[in-house]
C-alpha cells in the first residue's frame, strides 16, 4: 500500500468493539509497566546467574595458560564468556560440563526474557500513540515510560546484585517493595498528566482547545523545517455549524450542547488518527491535518467528510456545517494567525455561497495549486 493510499485509508471510521469495556490509557500503561517490571526481574536474575557461572568457570580453568591467552584476545565480558564456554565444552570434566549446561540454560532464559522486555516496552509506547504527537513535554506520556524503565533498572540491578546475600523470601519481599514504589510513582505521574491534559482540553466536547492546536502547528513548523521536510503539505480546516443559534432558540441550550458534543465525536471519527480536532470557540471547530501525501488525498478526505455529513443528525435534528480549507507548506513561513484567518475567510465564502459546503482558500502567494473549489452536499 502506498503512502497516499495509507493516508486516505486511515480516514475510514473505526467501529468500536462493544464486546468488552474499553480500558483507559492509564490502565493499559500501568499493565504494561507492571509487565516490564516482572520480565526485567527475570532478565536481570538470568544475567546475574549467567555471570556467576562464568566466574566459576574462570575459577576452575583460569590458571591454564591457554585460557588466559584466550581471554586476553577477547574484548568485552560477553565475548570472553562465549570464548570460555566454547573452550569449556572441550573439557572432559563433569563439573565443567554441568556449568556449561547451566550457562546455556541461563543464557537462553536471558535472551527470552530480554526479548519479552523489548516487546512490553514497544507495547507501552504504542499505547500512548495519541500522546506521542503532543509537543508539550509536560503532557507527553512517552517520558513517563522512559522514566519508569530507568527507575526499574536502577532499583532492580542493586537488589538483584544482593540476591546471593538474602534468603529467597527476603529477596522476593525486596522485589515486591521496589515494584510497589515504581507503580505508585507511575500512578502519581499519570494523575498529574491527566490534570495537565485537562488544561488543554475543552470541558464540554473533550476536544483539544484552540491554544493547544496552535502550539502543535507552531511546533510542526519548526520540526519539519529542521528535519528538512519543509515542502510537505499540510492543511487547516475551519468549520462552523449552520444556523446553530436557531437550534439553541428552538430546542434549548441542552440540545445545543448535545449537538456540539456529538459533532465533536463525529469529527474525530471522520478524520485521520494523526489529525488534531479542536473546538475553536462557540460553534466553530478546527482540524489540523499534518503531513498529507498530496493534494488529491486532501480533496478525497474533504469529499468523504462532506458525504458523511449528509447523514449527520442529533435527536432527529438535521445538522449541517460550512467550512474553509487552507492548504500550506511548512516552508510558506505563514504565521498561525494568518493561516487560521485565511481558512476563516474561505469559511465565510462558503456561508455566503449558501452554507452547507466547504471552500478552499485561494491566494496567488501560495506555493501550492489550491484553486478555490467548493464542495456542496
Amino acid at each position: 500500500m502506498s503512502e497516499a493510499e495509507s493516508d486516505l485509508d486511515s480516514t475510514q471510521p473505526q467501529e468500536a468493539d462493544v464486546s468488552k469495556p474499553e480500558k483507559s490509557f492509564e490502565a493499559i500503561l500501568l499493565e504494561e509497566v507492571s509487565l516490564i517490571f516482572d520480565t526485567t526481574v527475570k532478565t536481570l536474575i538470568a544475567k546475574q546467574e549467567r555471570a556467576e557461572i562464568i566466574q566459576q568457570l574462570k575459577d576452575s580453568l583460569g590458571e591454564k595458560p591457554e585460557v588466559q591467552e584466550l581471554l586476553a584476545n577477547q574484548k568485552g565480558d560477553l565475548a570472553q564468556a562465549k570464548a570460555l564456554v566454547a573452550y569449556a565444552k572441550t573439557i572432559s570434566d563433569e563439573k565443567i560440563q554441568a556449568l556449561t549446561a547451566q550457562y546455556e540454560s541461563q543464557n537462553e532464559a536471558y535472551r527470552k526474557t530480554r526479548n519479552a522486555v523489548r516487546i512490553s516496552v514497544a507495547r507501552a509506547f504504542t499505547s500512548v500513540v495519541d500522546f506521542e504527537k503532543i509537543p508539550y513535554p509536560e503532557i507527553n506520556a512517552k517520558p513517563l515510560i522512559t522514566e519508569a524503565i530507568n527507575a526499574i533498572l536502577v532499583d532492580l540491578e542493586t537488589t538483584v546484585r544482593q540476591k546471593g546475600e538474602m534468603q529467597p523470601k527476603n529477596f522476593q519481599f525486596m522485589i515486591e517493595m521496589v515494584k510497589k514504589g515504581v507503580m505508585r510513582d507511575m500512578k502519581t505521574k499519570l494523575e498529574n498528566l491527566r490534570l495537565k491534559r485537562r488544561e488543554v482540553t475543552d470541558s464540554l466536547t473533550n476536544l483539544n482547545k484552540r491554544a493547544f492546536v496552535e502550539e502543535v502547528i507552531r511546533h510542526d513548523f519548526e520540526a519539519e523545517v529542521a528535519r528538512g521536510d519543509k515542502n510537505k503539505i499540510a492543511a487547516f480546516i475551519m468549520l462552523d455549524l449552520d444556523h446553530f443559534k436557531r437550534i439553541n432558540d428552538t430546542y434549548g441550550h441542552q440540545i445545543g450542547d448535545k449537538v456540539l458534543i456529538e459533532f465533536g465525536e463525529f469529527l474525530k471519527k471522520q478524520f485521520r488518527s494523526v489529525d488534531f480536532v479542536a473546538r475553536w470557540g462557540g460553534e466553530e471547530f478546527a482540524i489540523y491535518l499534518p503531513k498529507i501525501a498530496d493534494r488529491n488525498i486532501l480533496t478525497k478526505i474533504v469529499k468523504r467528510f462532506r458525504k458523511a455529513m449528509q447523514d449527520f443528525q442529533v435527536d432527529g435534528i438535521k445538522v449541517t456545517c460550512s467550512g474553509g480549507v487552507r492548504v500550506f507548506k511548512y516552508s510558506d513561513k505563514q504565521s498561525i494567525s494568518t493561516i487560521s484567518n485565511e481558512a476563516d475567510k474561505a469559511l465565510y465564502t462558503a456561508k455566503e455561497g449558501g452554507r452547507n459546503q466547504m471552500t478552499f482558500y485561494y491566494t496567488p502567494r501560495s506555493t501550492i495549486d489550491n484553486d478555490e473549489e467548493a464542495f456542496e452536499s
